[in-house]
């Protein structure tokens, strides 16, 4: 029954996979850019599995940030989540392990297949449903960002001259990652921190440029 169920939250994540491959290869390819290794860019994957927030990371990395206003905004920004796991709870088994699993796992497009599932399906998933569904999910995105940082190193060993192309793959992500998620609540927040990343840039401080946006953006959503 377990490997059933397991089978089957498989093959519901198969789309989740799909999505997250590209971006999860582009960040990887970000990350050689800047000079992170393997074990880096996938130990970030690994254990963050958060779009948005590994891009703001490296970033802040790259900027010399401050940890703590890093660290801080991270959490800011996966504050839904907590809304996320409010809204499944009733439809989540009571088995720790797999509560466990579920949560850490949980992202946007996690939550988006397990709500529709729940529309159809069961009134509760059984812990094998919630394993396979977040196992794939999260192995295709540690997955592709091995994939992404071994072609980055590759390409850097052949011909470093296309290899410093990488540099452009953060920015690139970044503004990819926000224009999908992007509706007109969010589009005051992300004009204003479009607005003060350029003219970070402008003003010759484009290392900071990214993360001081996305601050920024992040605090005028709040007063919005």
């Amino acid at each position: 029954m377990i490997s059933t169920e397991l089978w089957k939250g498989a093959l519901a994540a198969l789309p989740i996979a799909v999505a997250y491959l590209p971006v999860s290869f582009a960040f990887g390819a970000a990350a050689s850019g800047l000079g992170l290794g393997q074990f880096e860019a996938t130990g970030i994957s690994a254990l963050m599995f958060s779009g948005a927030n590994q891009v703001f990371l490296i970033g802040a990395i790259e900027s010399g940030l401050n940890p703590l206003l890093t660290i801080a905004i991270c959490i800011a920004v996966s504050l839904r989540h907590l809304l996320y796991g409010w809204v499944l709870n009733d439809s989540i088994t009571r088995n720790r392990a797999a509560r466990s699993a579920f949560a850490f796992g949980l992202t946007d497009e996690v939550f988006g297949r397990t709500l529709a599932a729940r529309s159809t399906g069961p009134e509760r998933f059984v812990p094998g449903w919630l394993v396979g569904l977040v196992f794939v999910a999260w192995a295709t995105w540690v997955g592709g960002t091995l994939l992404g940082i071994s072609v980055g190193e590759l390409l850097g060993a052949i011909r470093p001259d296309l290899a410093k192309a990488l540099e452009f793959a953060l920015p690139a992500l970044f503004i990819g990652l926000v224009f999908a998620s992007a509706s007109r609540a969010l589009l005051r927040p992300m004009l204003v921190a479009a607005g003060v990343a350029v003219a970070f840039v402008l003003a010759d401080l484009s290392e900071v440029a990214i993360p001081v946006g996305a601050l920024i953006g992040v605090l005028a959503r709040r007063r919005g």
